[in-house]
């Protein structure tokens, strides 16, 4: 369980997703010519993106990272449509197959950095509820999940 306010968890998340951003992506990237680098990605990884990229901007001064955030669905229709793209960050394998389906996705590039996992968070100072079993308590009386129509948390929940 997480619980707000646990910096272990942001800590090793963020380390974990620069190292992969690094070691997977920025060396590619390193060689483009072009001045903007577009990604869109899962709202979710909105606060370690905002941080990779001003990372990534310090190390490559020529390089305007662009970040085009929302639901994964959302972001694969956009890309169907035409939307210039140069890196997409799904929250979800349902939308990079569709894209793939599509030859959307330039061959031997889809890589899988990053694994999604239902957590269970609780209000500041609730001490009964600490497992996804203690939902069904009498005094639970209110439970909010993704929307499973538009993000992928929401059809895991």
């Amino acid at each position: 369980m997480f619980r707000p306010g646990s910096l272990s968890f942001g800590t090793a998340f963020m380390a974990a997703l620069l190292a992969a951003f690094v070691a997977l992506v920025a060396p590619a990237l390193a060689d483009v010519s072009k001045s903007d680098l577009t990604i869109s990605a899962a709202i979710s990884l909105q606060n370690a993106l905002q941080d990779i990229a001003r990372l990534y901007h310090t190390a490559n001064p020529n390089v305007t990272v662009r970040l085009n955030l929302g639901a994964s669905g959302m972001l694969q229709r956009q890309i169907e449509q035409g939307a210039p793209v140069d890196l997409f960050l799904s929250a979800a394998e349902s939308e990079m197959d569709g894209l793939e389906s599509k030859g959307l996705i330039l061959g031997d590039t889809r890589k899988n950095l990053l694994t999604n996992s239902v957590v269970l968070i609780v209000p500041k100072g609730r001490t009964d509820v600490h497992r996804f079993q203690d939902l069904a308590k009498p005094g639970v009386k209110v439970i909010a999940i993704g929307n499973p129509q538009s993000v992928p948390a929401g059809e895991y929940a």
